[in-house]
């Protein structure tokens, strides 16, 4: 599966300066807004606290340095002190949807998903003309997603994209999310989606494969998976694939050429010599390359699912 959780970080926000008297000190305060942010474009992340801090010092209640401090912790990756910035911010502006987003993409990271989830909905709720609204509900259907729970996942995966159709993330867990539901023409659609958006986007070939796998369309999926191969070879999960989709079209030598691609890539595929094993014993007629690969299946391990029939068959082999 692609990476789930990609979040961004917020430092273009509007906010209304509440509690900051007089047209000097809000050109201080905007001063060391401006220094801050430039050191963190610079990666200067300690450096710009600093200015961060100065705005404070001016009004400890200043909503907006709260929040930009936040994020310089959310960056640095220290939650609680990154956590208690946004419920500063939150104490003046309760309503900021950014502050709620913020917390929301924290508690997730933390485990905190039921917290994450309100206040991921107190973000969709104030946040009428927050422009992230879209990233806010794609992490909604990641928490549900994480939760198991993918009829809602689906759900906000779907607001998602409508809200931002060029999201291929949100098209590509769509997709998992009706496979798991096993609505598999929708999951087709939303995987063909993702391939419009991004065309190099591996998964969603694979996935495709394994749909019409399933769907008992065996060369659509052959298709797919050599469309993957030309991509990108090397892919030793899709020539097994290929592999056992050759070996039920009675195609044993391109089935056995597929299992042994594998090998030059993962010559430990316990799966791959166990069925090369098969196809030389039973369908190529070659006794030397059959006890061959059962061998090198049991060598590698000896407690393998099938080790008794392998045992049985080497035996049989080798008294012929």
């Amino acid at each position: 599966m692609k990476k789930i959780y990609n979040f961004g970080i917020l430092f273009s926000l509007i906010f209304v300066i509440a509690g900051i008297s007089g047209c000097a000190e809000f050109q201080d305060v905007k001063t060391f807004y401006d220094k801050g942010d430039s050191l963190v474009a610079l990666g200067q992340i300690e450096f710009a606290q600093i200015e961060y801090q100065k705005a404070l010092k001016l009004n400890p209640n200043d909503p907006t340095a709260h929040f930009k401090m936040g994020v310089t912790y959310k960056i640095l990756d220290k939650r609680a002190e990154a956590i208690k910035e946004f419920q500063e911010t939150l104490k003046v502006l309760p309503n900021d949807a950014g502050a709620h987003h913020m917390l929301g993409d924290l508690y997730f990271v933390e485990g905190k998903k039921d917290e994450a989830i309100n206040e991921y909905n107190a973000a969709l709720k104030n946040g009428v003309t927050y422009p992230k609204l879209a990233e806010v509900m794609l992490m909604l259907g990641h928490v549900y997603f994480d939760k198991k729970d993918y009829v809602q996942a689906a759900k906000y995966y779907t607001d998602s994209a409508a809200k931002n159709p060029s999201n291929s993330v949100a098209h590509l867990y769509l997709a998992y999310s009706y496979s798991i539901l096993n609505k598999l023409d929708d999951a087709l659609k939303e995987y063909q989606e993702v391939i419009k958006l991004d065309p190099q986007e591996l998964e969603a070939y694979i996935k495709i494969g394994a749909i019409y796998e399933v769907q008992g369309k065996p060369d659509e999926a052959l298709a797919k998976y050599n469309e993957v191969l030309k991509m990108k070879s090397g892919q030793k999960d899709v020539l097994f694939r290929l592999g056992a989709i050759y070996f039920k079209q009675e195609k044993y030598e391109d089935s056995a050429n597929a299992f042994k691609e594998v090998l030059k890539i993962d010559p430990g595929s316990v799966d791959s010599h166990f069925n090369l094993g098969i196809i030389y014993d039973n369908k190529l007629n070659s006794k030397s390359e059959a006890i061959s690969h059962y061998k090198e299946a049991l060598r590698l391990n000896p407690k393998y699912e099938q080790a008794e029939l392998i045992k049985i068959k080497i035996k049989q082999l080798e008294a012929e």
